[in-house]
């Protein structure tokens, strides 16, 4: 793992309570925004623009002060930007281990929220904000690890299974 892949899913070093905070309020005002230009009133409508813009901004700065802390962090422990890491999935939970600390921490899959597929990495996203990083080029069957993963008692949602079944696909012609 080094900075290049940190840089691609910076947004998930946000906490996945605070990511949905972000969204929902960024919909909401957009969604204002929409209702009082359709009811021509401008003033209004401008205002709820200019809080769905803060809250964007501020969603940006927060990823990039997670993105920072966490190279920051990854420079301490190893004194370079990356890292040497590896995940091993027994029946009950996910074992992921820094090779460069020896730290090992076990995640439960009743704790996995949600699933991010990028063109060499899956990224599994527990409740509390830990990650779990699987490298495509491990996997034997990526569509057999994700069926399996899917058959497991995780959080994520229906909703975003069949999302993520019908994009997912895409990422595997990469």
């Amino acid at each position: 793992m080094n900075e290049e892949l940190l840089a691609q899913i910076g947004v998930y070093f946000i906490p996945y309570q605070s990511r949905l905070v972000f969204r929902g309020s960024m919909n909401l005002f957009l969604l204002l925004f929409l209702i009082l230009m359709c009811m021509l009133k401008i003033f209004p409508a401008a205002f709820m623009l200019i809080i769905d813009i803060f809250l964007l901004k501020a969603q940006r700065d927060a990823r990039k002060r997670c993105e920072e802390a966490t190279l920051r962090q990854l420079k301490e422990l190893s004194g370079k930007a990356e890292i040497r890491y590896s995940s091993q999935f027994n029946t009950r939970d996910i074992v992921a281990e820094n090779h460069m600390t020896g730290i090992a921490s076990s995640i439960p899959y009743e704790d996995i929220v949600e699933i991010v597929a990028r063109p060499d990495i899956y990224l599994l996203v527990s409740r509390k904000g830990e990650l779990v990083f699987v490298f495509r080029s491990g996997l034997e069957n990526a569509r057999k690890f994700i069926d399996d993963l899917f058959s497991r008692n995780t959080r994520i949602g229906i909703l975003k299974k069949i999302r993520f079944k019908l994009t997912g696909k895409v990422f595997h012609y990469y």
